[in-house]
């Protein structure tokens, strides 16, 4: 509420992370973290918190992952003027639109992370520093 009101002084801006933009988006994860401690250890319903146990497991390595994968997969050329990346967008994503495409492709990408990170759980592979 406060990031609400702190906006008409001093506009909310995602780019150079105002102050109000910062209380505003701090106020909101509060706001769903506290409603997820609710349900996850009052209400104690767990059955859906299997997926996203597999990221609480080995979150250091499958950002890693992620940060090396991406990198990695932008140094692969493609055709005479392209990545790896960019022609998967092209190639398989664009096709939903512009923001569509951009967000099935994120979600693909978080769900290959993920993919290595329930690879690594099933085979209770925790890496710890």
């Amino acid at each position: 509420m406060a990031g609400y009101f702190w906006d008409l002084l001093f506009p909310i801006n995602k780019k150079l992370w105002t102050s109000s933009f910062v209380v505003y988006t701090v106020g909101l994860d509060c706001i769903i973290i506290a409603g997820l401690t609710y349900i996850i250890q009052f209400e104690k319903k767990v059955s859906w918190t299997s997926f996203f146990q597999v990221f609480g497991k080995n979150p250091l390595f499958i950002y890693l992952l992620s940060e090396l994968l991406i990198t990695v997969l932008y140094m692969i050329p493609v055709g005479s003027n392209s990545n790896f990346i960019r022609w998967c967008y092209q190639n398989i994503f664009s096709y939903a639109g512009g923001y569509l495409g951009s967000l099935l492709f994120a979600i693909s990408y978080m769900l290959i992370c993920w993919s290595v990170g329930y690879w690594l759980d099933k085979r209770k592979i925790y890496v710890r520093v």
